[in-house]
């Protein structure tokens, strides 16, 4: 598994959204176009409130793979699959957005994903 971790308040409350976010809205593209979601647990850790969200460990290829052209083709299906569902992760998308999962591109990080709605679903 892939675990990511928050500590105080502030970092809880994005995690927490983030896990809400995979359990709700992203759940039909687990293993699809995100990670698979396993589990998010909050409790504290001495004065501290912690967040542990576990995630599919993927472990493929480089991001990108050395056929850049395919690696943007399958990132940008994914991206609109997720556009579909009416979400965006509200920050310009980086390689560290992206995992490899087998032959599979994969998006991570909606700490900061929005509802977005519109009617032609390309982003």
């Amino acid at each position: 598994v892939c675990i990511k971790l928050a500590r105080g308040v502030d970092e809880v409350v994005r995690l927490t959204h983030e896990a809400s976010v995979y359990r709700n809205e992203l759940a039909k593209l687990w293993g699809i176009a995100v990670p698979k979601m396993y589990g998010f647990f909050i409790g504290h850790h001495e004065d501290d409130p912690v967040a542990c969200l576990l995630l599919e460990l993927c472990l493929g290829p480089s991001v990108p793979p050395c056929n850049s052209d395919e690696f943007i083709r399958l990132a940008m299906q994914n991206v609109r699959k997720i556009h579909t569902l009416g979400i965006t992760q509200d920050l310009p998308l980086e390689l560290h957005h992206f995992v490899m999962k087998d032959n599979k591109v994969l998006l991570v990080d909606f700490s900061r994903a929005v509802d977005h709605r519109c009617n032609n679903a390309m982003p």
